[in-house]
């Protein structure tokens, strides 16, 4: 049993990191939505006020939804341990590492449509770059040990 304040403090931490994790995900989940419904229409790119009630919308949608969710599956605790062990590791640190390289990396400046040529050619790129290979070759061998 801990102390009162012991109690509070590590309730304070994980609250903030749970926000924190339901915010991310629920960003990313709502700028797929954004983007896929809103693919070939001007709101897409528009900063008016109709394009940020879409976009508040899908996260209000995205926000409904995953309360429904989880307060109706009975098993949801069970699934979602599942499920953040399967992909959370990989999303956090490998994803990150692979936008990097997409950013940054030469070999995808054919993809691009900047006009900066891209290159490898500083001491920090090159230990961002290794930072990042680090980082995916971490999170594939975590994503795959047992």
């Amino acid at each position: 049993m801990t102390t009162h304040t012991v109690s509070i403090i590590a309730y304070a931490f994980a609250l903030v990191t749970i926000m924190v994790s339901g915010i991310l995900g629920t960003n990313i989940g709502a700028k797929y939505l954004y983007m896929t419904w809103l693919r070939n229409s001007p709101l897409l790119t528009s900063r008016g006020t109709r394009a940020w009630l879409a976009w508040m919308g899908m996260i209000a949608l995205m926000w409904i939804v995953g309360f429904l969710v989880s307060q109706l599956i009975p098993f949801f605790n069970e699934l979602l341990t599942v499920i953040s062990a399967l992909f959370s590791v990989w999303f956090i640190y490998g994803y990150t590492g692979f936008m990097w390289f997409y950013d940054t990396h030469p070999w995808f400046a054919r993809y691009a449509r900047d006009s900066e040529p891209r290159a490898i050619n500083t001491t920090w790129k090159k230990v961002l770059m290794a930072t990042s290979i680090f980082v995916v070759s971490f999170s594939v061998s975590l994503a795959t040990s047992p």
